[in-house]
């Protein structure tokens, strides 16, 4: 809990491509203000560049829960 007040951000895993890092730093903006809403983060070149991929993890994620 401490760091969580006194640190800006937590560590960042050192294999994080760059735009990963700047994905998740959006993320951890601690003051609302500065941190993109949720529909913004969505289109965030990282997550796009991996929707498909995304997609096709879901979708076999809710087929096999329903088997």
């Amino acid at each position: 809990m401490f760091r969580i007040v006194e640190d800006d951000m937590p560590p960042l895993p050192e294999d994080c491509s760059d735009p990963l890092q700047d994905f998740l730093k959006q993320c951890f903006h601690k003051n609302p203000e500065l941190r993109p809403d949720a529909e913004t983060l969505c289109e965030h070149p990282w997550l796009t560049s991996r929707w498909e991929a995304l997609k096709v993890y879901i979708y076999a994620l809710v087929f096999f829960r329903k088997c």
